[in-house]
């Protein structure tokens, strides 16, 4: 479904994905995407594809709309063990009782991250230098090996708070090094 959605988003820009690309030349076929994909997706998503393609409330609707085409039961697919949920019933009663804790009063310095409920990132630290510097050496990034330079972290360390991930259109960084730059808006 994601590959059927990703040609259709492409196909409605007049383009296609070095993906497909890819997959066309390991198969030994070098055609485009036929003509058309994007008017399909659409019809199976509920919607156009958004400037970014089809996004996973698009996949979701699709499949259910395929499923139905298809005759199959309507929770075709669906994985047994956890129905759906995406957590496996071991793990369904700590996941309930989980509790959010913030970050602890008093002196100190230490990275949490906020994409998610909020989690520590690094031991806590007596000033803001010794957790800069602790975080470019031990390349912290919520978003992979993505990391930043000392200053660049001590920056966003008096600042308070970054985004994890920028993508300028040429490149992908971490947010604190875009912060670091200076042209962040």
């Amino acid at each position: 479904m994601s590959l059927l959605l990703l040609a259709g988003g492409d196909s409605a820009r007049d383009r296609q994905h070095p993906f497909i690309d890819e997959l066309h030349s390991a198969m030994g076929y070098d055609g485009r995407v036929p003509c058309g994909l994007a008017e399909l997706t659409t019809a199976l998503a509920g919607r156009a594809p958004s400037g970014w393609g089809h996004d996973a409330i698009d996949r979701w609707t699709a499949t259910k709309k395929l499923i139905q085409a298809a005759g199959l039961p309507e929770d075709w697919g669906t994985c047994k063990t956890c129905n759906g949920h995406g957590i496996h019933p071991d793990d369904l009663a700590a996941s309930e009782a989980w509790a959010k804790t913030d970050p602890p009063n008093g002196p100190g310095w230490q990275m949490w991250e906020t994409t998610s409920e909020g989690s520590p990132m690094s031991p806590v630290f007596a000033t803001p230098e010794k957790l800069a510097w602790w975080l470019s050496e031990n390349g912290v990034s919520a978003c992979g090996n993505m990391t930043a330079t000392y200053e660049a972290w001590l920056g966003m360390i008096r600042q308070g708070s970054a985004v994890d991930m920028v993508s300028d259109g040429h490149s992908v960084m971490s947010g604190v090094s875009f912060e670091a730059r200076g042209d962040a808006p």
